[in-house]
């Protein structure tokens, strides 16, 4: 009979949806392993599995079926790990990790990955219902005096290394990936301690009227000031969304934002770039005092690929925002899940055409079809279209000649700091004379 004391241990340890141990028992486990090799390199192996598409399936069909898929998952995995000394672990919604205690080769770890994915081969049938999905996995072997923690978290990085290769693949974590790995971590800590001591900054970027020269808005990016130069948000960006900072680097932007508009005394509107997930981060930011931070000439740009997974929470809480004085722009338009649905039933001001477009138009009939076909619905439905990512003046004269007027891109400037920018302001129209070339 099972004891109240066996059963609290066994639910605090285990995953109770796929009856299997959870993150805290595989730390205890791989430790465990990790003692009995001797700290000897090659004796402990770990697989880290996430699976491709599953939050497809979850979102489409509802979280019944997503249980039934995860259950019917670790039971392939079990029929596949034949050897009691591998172990089966669910250490996040669809992230699970094999450990191998005996683990002979590499060779031996790769050809348990290639069983894995193997398994993914047919689809898995709930309710009926044939669902294919597919898994990523990432491959690490202890070396000499590891941790547990060191072993897991190299697992990890060839995971994501697996994901960007394609999907579908098992990646091994070799000594160029775990430099790799090591290199992103002390970056890592670098960030959080930037982001405590205000190293940080808002840099603006022009929004131009590409017919006056007019800078009529700006748009804010994120700027690490280090002790060798300025990093732009592209080489930093990844690490933060991969250690859960984005939402305090928005937190930052946004204060910074507020903080300008005050000290300028400027009314020019000002995008600032915001996850969906952050939203209600923002508007609380603003209820603690609405009169030092205002919606009122704040424009938040939201990526559309962003919003489909919770598209009518999305829509109640821009809608808030938007009562309160917010501009709201759906950013990287076409580089997603680009619809008519989102046009017309999310409660929004304009789009910001994805870079790509642009980057286009002068060699591709198709893509300036399209984007004339998108000016004149933007027309039709008095929205607000901005092009980004301008940077020839043939691009420019193109735009403005099938009606889009809003441009940002380095023919007009780079973005740049709050004093440059204001530099900038006061010299009047920054827009050359655009020939027409097109």
């Amino acid at each position: 009979m099972t004891t109240l004391n066996e059963e609290l241990r066994y639910r605090s340890t285990h995953d109770l949806l796929m009856q299997i141990p959870n993150r805290e028992l595989l730390q205890v486990e791989l430790a465990n392993a990790l003692v009995a090799s001797g700290g000897q390199a090659g004796g402990v192996g770990v697989l880290f599995m996430d699976l491709d598409r599953f939050k497809f399936v979850n979102d489409s069909l509802g979280h019944a079926a997503g249980d039934e898929l995860l259950k019917a998952v670790g039971l392939g995995i079990k029929s596949a790990l034949t050897d009691e000394n591998m172990l089966l672990a669910r250490v996040g919604g669809d992230e699970l990790v094999v450990l191998l205690r005996s683990l002979t080769s590499v060779d031996h770890l790769g050809s348990v990955a290639d069983r894995l994915l193997a398994m993914f081969v047919d689809p898995f049938t709930i309710d009926g219902v044939e669902l294919r999905i597919g898994t990523s996995i990432g491959m690490a072997v202890a070396v000499a005096g590891e941790t547990a923690d060191e072993l897991y978290r190299h697992a990890d990085a060839a995971l994501y290394e697996a994901k960007a290769r394609g999907r579908g693949q098992a990646v091994l974590a070799d000594a160029d990936l775990r430099a790799k790995r090591d290199a992103r971590v002390r970056t890592e800590m670098a960030l959080r301690e930037a982001l405590a001591n205000d190293q940080i900054e808002a840099w603006f970027q022009p929004e131009v009227d590409m017919v006056t020269g007019e800078v009529i808005a700006a748009e804010v990016l994120a700027r690490w000031r280090t002790d060798n130069g300025v990093e732009i948000a592209s080489s930093f960006i990844d690490i933060a969304r991969r250690a859960g900072m984005l939402e305090q680097l928005m937190i930052k932007m946004a204060g910074q934002v507020w903080a300008w508009r005050r000290l300028s005394g400027s009314n020019l509107p000002v995008a600032l770039n915001v996850s969906a997930a952050h939203l209600p981060s923002l508007l609380a930011m603003h209820e603690e005092d609405q009169i030092a931070r205002p919606f009122v000439g704040m424009r938040l740009e939201i990526a559309e690929t962003d919003i489909i997974h919770d598209f009518d929470g999305v829509r109640t809480i821009l809608n808030r925002l938007r009562e309160l004085g917010a501009e709201i722009m759906l950013d990287d338009f076409g580089a997603g899940y680009s619809s008519l649905q989102m046009l017309s039933d999310l409660p929004i001001d304009g789009i910001k055409i994805d870079r790509s477009y642009v980057a286009r138009i002068e060699t591709d009939w198709r893509v300036r079809n399209l984007v004339t076909s998108l000016a004149e619905f933007a027309r039709s439905t008095n929205m607000i279209v901005v092009v980004e990512g301008v940077e020839t003046s043939r691009q420019a004269d193109f735009l403005t000649k099938i009606g889009i007027d809003r441009g940002q891109g380095f023919l007009f400037s780079k973005a740049i700091d709050a004093d440059e920018f204001a530099i900038l302001l006061n010299n009047g129209p920054v827009g050359a004379q655009l020939a027409s070339c097109f």
